[in-house]
């Protein structure tokens, strides 16, 4: 996958479409989930349920691109996930290009830590959080250098997601870019059931529909 320069949202998984993890490949580990629940706090909504223990040698796990030669390719720089906290070990990986040409890996932790890797906080609040990081701002801090682009991502247990989307900026509660709206706004048709096309969109080309970092050799 690789964005379009000129497109300001890309959806990686909508836990409320038909085929949310459609871009993504599972591994479930013994004792392990990987599931679609409704969620109580949403009223109901389905979202992603992943569950498993931390001492796992293979994690439970959900990985974009599904194909392991794939890389997404996504410009986009800050990454936003809908997430709710269960109260335990969660872990989120992204592998990154940057302007260096050396492959960044950065990991999101919750309640755990590693002396061999940059540290930089992460707290995520009881219940749902919005959870948006600057790759930009993330990848300048640990290395000094530019971020190129989002190759890989990868979301360990425990958790419940409801989306996982890039956009181009921040975008303040007052704001929404035109992408994100149509994308929420399809979502909420496709939940109810209503059909209804554009004319003049079907030519588009945009697609939608405490933190720990550490570098890896090419």
């Amino acid at each position: 996958m690789s964005s379009d320069p000129n497109c300001g949202y890309i959806s990686l998984l909508c836990s409320i479409a038909n085929k949310p993890l459609d871009l993504w490949s599972k591994h479930v580990s013994l004792d392990g989930q990987v599931r679609r629940v409704s969620d109580d706090e949403l009223h109901g909504d389905k979202v992603i349920e992943i569950l498993g223990p931390r001492n796992s040698v293979v994690p439970t796990s959900i990985t974009a691109p599904a194909k392991i030669l794939d890389t997404l390719n996504i410009r986009l720089a800050i990454l936003v996930l809908v997430i709710k906290n269960l109260q335990s070990y969660f872990k989120l990986e992204v592998q990154v290009q940057v302007m260096q040409d050396a492959l960044t890996e950065a990991m999101v932790l919750l309640l755990k830590s590693y002396t061999s890797m940059a540290r930089i906080p992460l707290k995520l609040e009881e219940c749902w959080n919005t959870l948006e990081i600057n790759l930009q701002t993330l990848c300048h801090m640990a290395y000094g250098t530019d971020y190129e682009a989002l190759l890989r991502i990868i979301v360990y247990p425990n958790c419940r997601l409801r989306r996982v989307y890039l956009q181009d900026r921040h975008y303040n509660r007052n704001e929404t870019s035109a992408e994100l709206y149509n994308a929420f706004l399809d979502a909420f048709m496709s939940k109810w059931r209503i059909n209804f096309v554009e004319q003049t969109c079907q030519t588009e080309e945009c697609y939608t529909g405490s933190t720990y970092v550490r570098s890896i050799g090419v």
